[in-house]
């Protein structure tokens, strides 16, 4: 037996079938429902419960009141849906304003994230360049440290033998060890009086022959070689004093009227260093002296008689100032006019720059020229 199209209840609601479980049993709803969810629908025997009034197998004739009621049913539930719609359009286009903002918020955090890393890996590369130059720096000053130690000790091996030489030397002339300077000039100026005596003593009236003239610088000769065996430096100042330019001078002593012994800094009452009594000053015959400053950035760094020798201090300081292993070619620009060379470089694969270094030519003049000041 088919189940009723239509069952009504005691309490006068009007149910109808809508559907049918696996089993085969109807399920009713509401008639003024339109739309009702199928876990909300009831079966007969559940009807029954509730009270079943009258049934039918076919859908009763609605009146106008009922159709009425059922039109304003399902316009309000088409309102309903209408506003369920737009409320869901509403929702649905704020959604997806939200996802855009916060796609592009993650591509733009990606791609901050890329450059990051990109910079993390320039960072990592400079790190490893500074450590392999850090090493290169501690190996070359292993390197120098070596080769100065290996200087010093060179130095004092040196030193020993100078001394043992100058013990010797001191020795040959009869004089106890430590001979300085002064025990030095003793000794030629003795073999120097011994020579004169006996070549006036033989010349008779002359006042020193050639022949004793050669004698005496003999004798002032082999007591510079005996300073030169013994190590220590001899030379001449531009004022014609006889120095070793660190301690000990040979100068004129006007009130003495004879050569003496002085310390290379000082300048004692009485004593001339600039020429003996017998020695006329002969400026107008001595060229002028052109010397070779080497400068960078109008600072002084030393003076030189050469300029091959200026322009080597300049590239040497300049070369330090780059990387080791870096190619480097130098280059100088001169001014023949003024005097002036400037060093350029050229720095491997680089275009050619300045440095700042210059080697001027300054001529030294031997003597006042009262005629330039006019």
């Amino acid at each position: 037996m088919s189940a009723p199209l239509v069952v009504n209840t005691t309490d006068g609601t009007v149910w109808t079938r809508r559907g049918s479980l696996r089993d085969g049993r109807a399920l009713y709803a509401p008639a003024e429902v339109c739309v009702c969810p199928q876990y909300v629908m009831v079966t007969e025997s559940e009807l029954a419960e509730i009270g079943i009034a009258g049934q039918a197998d076919a859908l009763p004739m609605p009146t106008a009141a009922g159709a009425r009621r059922q039109f304003v049913a399902m316009s309000t539930a088409l309102e309903r849906l209408r506003c369920d719609l737009g409320r869901a359009a509403r929702e649905r286009h704020g959604t997806n304003e939200v996802l855009s903002e916060a796609c592009e918020a993650l591509a733009a955090g990606r791609d901050r994230i890329a450059e990051l890393e990109a910079e993390a890996a320039d960072l990592r590369a400079q790190r490893e360049t500074l450590v392999s130059d850090a090493r290169d720096t501690e190996r070359h000053i292993m390197s120098v440290t070596e080769e100065c130690q290996r200087h010093a000790a060179r130095a004092a091996e040196l030193e020993t033998g100078r001394a043992d030489e100058r013990d010797e030397l001191a020795m040959a002339p009869g004089r106890s060890t430590g001979t300085e300077w002064g025990d030095l000039v003793e000794f030629a100026a003795g073999a120097f009086r011994r020579v004169v005596d006996a070549e006036v003593e033989a010349a008779a009236p002359e006042v020193l022959a050639p022949r004793t003239e050669r004698s005496c610088w003999v004798a002032i000769a082999d007591a510079l070689n005996a300073a030169h065996a013994a190590g220590m430096p001899v030379g001449i100042d531009l004022d014609g004093t006889l120095t070793d330019h660190r301690m000990w001078s040979v100068v004129w002593d006007r009130a003495a009227e004879r050569w003496t012994v002085a310390g290379y800094d000082d300048e004692p009452d009485g004593i001339d260093r600039l020429a003996a009594p017998t020695q006329a000053p002969q400026t107008e015959d001595i060229p002028a002296l052109t010397v070779y400053r080497a400068s960078h950035d109008s600072v002084v760094m030393g003076l030189y008689t050469t300029a091959a020798e200026a322009r080597k201090h300049c590239e040497t300081e300049e070369r330090r100032s780059w990387l080791t292993g870096t190619t480097l070619s130098f280059d100088w620009i001169e001014d023949e006019e003024d005097g002036i060379a400037e060093l350029v470089v050229v720095a491997g694969q680089n275009e050619e720059s300045t440095t700042g270094y210059v080697v001027t030519a300054l001529e030294i003049a031997a003597s006042y020229d009262e005629e330039a000041d006019e």
